[in-house]
């Protein structure tokens, strides 16, 4: 893709090429950049780390790359292996809080604060630091930064895609600071991103003549309307939804199990994307669709993959190792052909996975100026935006076994909720099912309310990926689209309610709060853990679940 991306750029000059996400998880990559000053992406190491610090991070969860995340945090939870402490900093109760062994709750713009007050004493290296308040917070920030610099290269600080970038900075410079990078953290070198600093307003700004769709739903995500567009809009897609319905040309996309492809893992390893079966109704690949809008000769996806991957396969050793990509792949060389079939059988490419990046191993960055933030009120409260655990950004809304799926937090389906803590709802003076219209920066959007222990206060959870409008039978009408007051911060101040008098009601799979006779929690430390490993069973607790007759008694019984 980026090969005939370069293609393009060559036979339409004055073609720009946005890349835009619902959920942006490029700032990863883009704060790691500008810390250490080359095009750098870092992959994390959760299980080497001993103490963690997740900075309304939550890479268990909603964080892209959480399969990775959660293998590798695992491996380092090992009781007899010297257990790893994680401590939490967010205002959503979310997968990774509800794992972690010291957790703060915390107003998402004052996360940056706890991180300036932990990074100061972090940064220290053991010299003099002002003692810590007597408030709890700062209690709290002073017993994490003594942790982190007990374990220093041990440690590891991770910021979530949700804060702002000098908030990331923060964290990359604690980890320095630390001796994290190289052990916990490893920096590999990437190429550098020419759309990063491609905005929104510069799209709209540019996008008067034809704008060409690969796959996205601008109308959607971004509120795209039809009197925004540009005089001609072509769409290469999945669905008749709501960006086909102001495009002048659709064009029908295989599925991805479908196409031949190339990508790059998370820690840059290059792989083919295979096709499991043939095409069941007749779509184009998006590498044939980039390759007709080049106008190349080869169109086949099949043969751009294969030529893309040439230029990493040992070459003949005769004088024909010399000729040219097409007369390489038109001669029949037993070295390429291997090569090819060793690529497709191990599914990955072998050596491709970059170094480390080579870095001053006494470079200290300097801690960025977070602004002044003020706390969230009744009267000035806090929108968070966040990705949906099952609809994900809107994509999977038409999937019925994912609205069906209960929300690994809320237990709540087929639904999303304006999200708030107890004391938010009591005084704004609501409860669970309430309609409320929500105002921020003068757009408006209604939801029901759902009360969520472990909030932060004064702050309004919105799951992004609902209120479909045009997606398909099943998820057409199923929530409320958060998308129209997004404005592409997933933290926003300034938001008022007001309840309409409506209600709807919420299925939920989880309202009892009964253990049917069962202790409600079952803990224990490590000390306590290692002495008695099975202390959850129930023949410790010495109470036996009730034998419930089943409404439908098996005959055979």
């Amino acid at each position: 893709r980026a090969r005939l991306q370069k293609i393009i750029a060559q036979k339409f000059p004055k073609s720009q090429w946005f890349t835009y996400d619902a959920i942006d998880s490029g700032i990863h990559q883009r704060a790691a950049t500008q810390a250490f000053g080359q095009p750098v992406k870092p992959v994390f190491h959760f299980d080497k780390a001993k103490v963690i610090l997740s900075l309304d991070c939550d890479f268990l969860g909603g964080e892209d790359d959480a399969h990775n995340h959660i293998r590798k945090f695992a491996a380092g939870r090992k009781a007899g292996d010297g257990m790893s402490r994680l401590y939490a900093v967010e205002s959503l109760f979310t997968l990774t809080g509800a794992s972690a062994d010291h957790r703060l709750r915390l107003a998402a713009s004052a996360v940056g604060r706890i991180a300036g007050l932990i990074s100061t004493w972090a940064a220290s290296r053991g010299a003099e630091v002002p003692a810590p308040n007597r408030d709890f917070e700062s209690q709290w920030a002073f017993n994490c930064a003594n942790d982190l610099l007990k374990f220093g290269k041990d440690a590891l600080v991770v910021a979530g895609q949700r804060q702002p970038i000098e908030v990331h900075l923060l964290a990359y410079a604690m980890n320095s600071a630390l001796g994290a990078i190289g052990n916990t953290v490893t920096l590999i070198p990437t190429d550098k991103n020419k759309n990063a600093d491609l905005s929104f307003e510069k799209f709209e700004r540019d996008a008067t003549d034809t704008l060409v769709v690969l796959g996205g739903n601008p109308s959607y995500h971004l509120n795209f309307s039809a009197t925004q567009k540009p005089k001609s809009v072509v769409r290469l897609g999945y669905y008749e939804d709501e960006t086909s319905e102001i495009s002048d040309w659709n064009f029908p996309a295989t599925y991805y199990l479908e196409s031949w492809g190339d990508a790059i893992t998370s820690d840059g390893t290059r792989v083919p994307i295979q096709p499991l079966i043939q095409p069941l109704f007749g779509g184009m690949m998006e590498l044939e669709f980039l390759a007709r809008l080049a106008g190349e000769k080869k169109t086949n996806p099949y043969d751009i993959v294969r030529e893309t991957f040439l230029i990493f396969f040992p070459l003949p050793s005769d004088k024909n190792s010399t000729a040219s990509i097409d007369v390489l792949l038109s001669l029949d060389f037993p070295e390429i052909a291997e090569s090819w079939k060793k690529l497709l059988f191990s599914g990955y490419l072998e050596g491709s996975t970059p170094k480390p990046a080579n870095l001053p191993s006494d470079q200290l960055m300097t801690i960025p100026r977070l602004a002044n933030v003020s706390a969230p009120t009744k009267d000035n409260l806090e929108v968070i935006f966040y990705r949906d655990a099952k609809v994900d950004d809107g994509r999977y809304a038409n999937n019925g076994w994912m609205q069906e799926l209960p929300d690994p937090i809320t237990k709540m389906t087929w639904d999303n909720a304006v999200l708030v803590s107890r004391k938010t709802a009591r005084d704004l003076g609501v409860a669970n099912g309430d309609i409320v219209e929500i105002s921020l920066n003068g757009k408006k959007v209604s939801g029901p309310i759902w009360t969520q222990p472990g909030m932060a206060d004064y702050s309004l959870g919105l799951a992004l990926g609902y209120g479909r409008e045009k997606v398909g039978r099943v998820g057409n009408g199923v929530g409320f689209n958060a998308y129209k007051i997004f404005s592409g911060k997933y933290i926003e101040a300034g938001a008022t309610i007001r309840k309409t008098g409506e209600t709807h009601t919420l299925a939920c799979t989880q309202h009892h709060w009964s253990m049917e006779g069962r202790p409600a929690v079952r803990e224990a430390n490590l000390e306590e853990f290692l002495k008695e490993p099975e202390f959850a069973q129930e023949k410790f607790h010495g109470i036996e679940p009730p034998v419930v007759q089943s409404l439908y008694p098996n005959p055979l019984d």
